[in-house]
């Protein structure tokens, strides 16, 4: 109920409910009040699904992202990798990491090398897809393996199948492993929301971001809807509902969202 409630009140998912308040004021045959729904619906559904929107969105959630200003990223005493997800590509390939996971530890090792070569790097992601599947951390360090013949560090954590879960998860390793400087990797309009999950456990990360926004000036096509558009808005708003959604489970504060080092 609490994620129909949150879905529905804001947007796209409003441009639907506009759309049914002028369904029923047509029911009731008072013109003037179905055309400014369905006048609003439009405008809704238009914006959110232009790309000038989602970057908007998107540069909203990563100016917010605080954090800790005592460390560096090569200082860190273990790396916290979150994936990104993982696909079926068939019985001869088998189960493959998205390329947002691979990207996130493709960028994680770009600071491992500078790193002392026994830090720790924590790959965090579960069986996502059922309890009868691989995790998402066992397919991305498989698929590492096949392209490398580096071995490395790597812990891996096969529990958690949300990022809430993953901080939980992550915390019990980092503090049997009694890390206090943690450097987290994951993709840019996440990362707002992974510090947060992190916090709540105690945990005060330096946060690593993967770029996934595109840059560069906006042109007119930026303002028309699109499939682009579409999928850079559902990004953005979906770490939006996730946010408030945490907020009202009690798993983070205002306080994790909103950060200032102590």
């Amino acid at each position: 109920m609490k994620s129909f409630a949150i879905a529905f009140f804001m947007p796209p998912g409003i441009a639907i409910l506009f759309s049914l308040l002028a369904l029923y004021f047509i029911m009731r045959a008072k013109k003037k009040v179905v055309a400014f729904f369905v006048l609003l619906s439009v405008m809704v559904g238009w914006l959110f699904s232009t790309e000038a929107m989602g970057r908007l969105l998107t540069t909203l959630l990563i100016s917010q992202v605080e954090h800790r200003h005592d460390m560096k990223p090569t200082d860190a005493d273990i790396v916290v990798v979150l994936t990104g997800g993982m696909r079926f590509t068939g019985k001869e390939v088998g189960w493959l990491p998205e390329m947002e996971s691979y990207q996130r530890l493709v960028a994680a090792l770009e600071i491992h090398r500078k790193m002392n070569s026994r830090t720790p790097i924590l790959i965090s992601g579960g069986k996502t897809h059922g309890p009868h599947y691989p995790s998402e951390s066992a397919v991305l360090k498989a698929r590492f393996d096949k392209d490398n013949a580096r071995i490395l560090p790597f812990v891996l954590e096969e529990i958690s199948i949300n990022t809430y879960e993953n901080a939980l998860q992550s915390a019990h390793i980092i503090h049997d492993r009694q890390a206090s400087r943690v450097l987290l990797v994951t993709s840019e309009e996440h990362m707002l929301r992974a510090l947060a999950a992190f916090r709540g456990r105690g945990i005060d990360p330096l946060p690593l971001r993967v770029y996934t926004m595109s840059r560069g000036p906006l042109t007119f096509s930026d303002y028309l809807p699109s499939y682009t558009g579409v999928k850079t808005n559902a990004r953005a708003l979906y770490e939006i509902y996730a946010i408030v959604d945490y907020l009202i489970s009690d798993h983070i504060r205002m306080d994790d969202v909103f950060y200032k080092q102590k």
